[in-house]
């Protein structure tokens, strides 16, 4: 385990310091948990096809390894974004793949004061934005507890619903957070936890703080981008529609 950087970043010193707000900056390593398996993820589909797919996906997911991840979030609100660099010598669609797996464009903004968490993402050649109730997910607290750089850290498990065109199934969620550090906040959107989290297992993918720095900003609100706001429903719908006109005109 890659040891946690602590540090404090001081504002200038001749500034009024009641004018500041204490922000917290985490960066995240991004690390595949385990690889596609053809008999479990890719039920349905010719073995012949699902080998080829397979092997694609896995160069893939071992790319997620160079990823980087970041968050800012003060005591009610935080904003979670990937880095947005290729590393050289890598195969360009494997690359363009792996983005996809991990949603590289998306973006996510939570609000404690509003109850909810935005999932900023393009699709179909359009900005949309989906706002969830930060409690539409339920956390099991543990006492169990790990080590990670210099931090005590606890559980917390979750779980939701995926649904795609293969099948619908359920993904489980392990979070490792530090009470001592009393921002609510994650990778992903993930909140509403006793403090920062710190580890996020994420089906096969895990995020793991590199840095923690703190900084004195005048910032009074997080920036975030915008997008049309939709709901999930109104999404698949424009996936339908897209999907009959690619009908319509491959035909």
């Amino acid at each position: 385990m890659k040891k946690i950087i602590t540090c404090l970043i001081i504002a200038l010193l001749f500034c009024n310091k009641n004018t500041y707000a204490q922000h917290i900056i985490v960066d995240y390593n991004i690390e595949t948990n385990s690889l596609f398996n053809e008999e479990k993820d890719f039920e349905g589909i010719a073995k012949e096809k699902s080998k080829e797919i397979i092997e694609g996906f896995n160069r893939s997911l071992k790319l997620l390894n160079s990823m980087k991840a970041h968050l800012i979030a003060s005591k009610s609100e935080s904003y979670f974004w990937f880095e947005n660099t290729m590393p050289s010598d890598i195969n360009i669609m494997d690359y363009d793949m792996a983005k996809i797996m991990i949603g590289y464009g998306d973006s996510y903004y939570s609000n404690q004061l509003s109850g909810n968490s935005t999932h900023f993402f393009s699709a179909y050649g359009i900005k949309f934005k989906i706002k969830t109730p930060v409690d539409s997910l339920i956390w099991k607290l543990s006492k169990e507890t790990k080590i990670i750089g210099d931090l005590k850290c606890f559980k917390a498990t979750t779980s939701y619903k995926v649904k795609n065109n293969l099948r619908e199934h359920t993904v489980e969620v392990i979070a490792w957070y530090d009470p001592s550090l009393q921002y609510n906040f994650g990778p992903k959107g993930f909140s509403g936890l006793p403090g920062l989290i710190i580890e996020l297992k994420d089906d096969k993918i895990t995020y793991s703080a590199d840095t923690i720095k703190f900084k004195e900003s005048k910032m009074k609100t997080i920036k975030k981008p915008n997008g049309k706001l939709i709901t999930k429903e109104e999404l698949e719908e424009y996936g339908e529609k897209a999907q009959q006109n690619f009908n319509i005109n491959r035909n």
